[in-house]
């Protein structure tokens, strides 16, 4: 019987290492609400907007129309983690065309593939960086 108490010390220590990772794509796991987005010292709120993070790489992003909310359009993508403080998010082409007139114009998503630079991330909020932008988010 006292043989097994290692074992168990061992697994006990590696699932509290791996739950208390400071690995981004564990800490960015997750349903995030976009707050606000500041660009040349020009913020603008947000709240119909979510990004969703989970494990195995997938990103679903998603845009809720105003009308009561009753109304929403997604895309589904990939995360890719090559860095402590980065997030490369890319949405494949479902039909071979560009992306949906109506995305295009209420996102920021002119482009199939972002590469964000994490300023900020704990369990309720997150900061997220590109071409100029700070997008800024809280855990939903």
């Amino acid at each position: 019987m006292m043989k097994k108490q290692p074992i168990y010390f061992f697994l006990l220590l590696i699932f509290v290492l791996y739950a208390c990772s400071n690995e981004i794509d564990s800490r960015i796991n997750g349903q995030w609400q976009l707050n606000t987005i500041e660009e040349n010292g020009v913020t603008s709120r947000v709240d119909t907007v979510f990004y969703c993070f989970q494990e195995g790489a997938l990103f679903v992003y998603t845009v809720l129309i105003p009308k009561a909310y009753k109304e929403y359009f997604y895309y589904c993508g990939y995360a890719n983690y090559p860095s402590e403080n980065t997030v490369e998010i890319s949405m494949p082409e479902d039909d071979g065309g560009p992306i949906d007139f109506q995305f295009i114009t209420k996102s920021n998503w002119e482009e199939r593939q972002k590469t964000f630079t994490v300023e900020t991330i704990d369990s309720k909020r997150m900061v997220l960086s590109e071409g100029g932008k700070r997008y800024s988010f809280r855990k939903h």
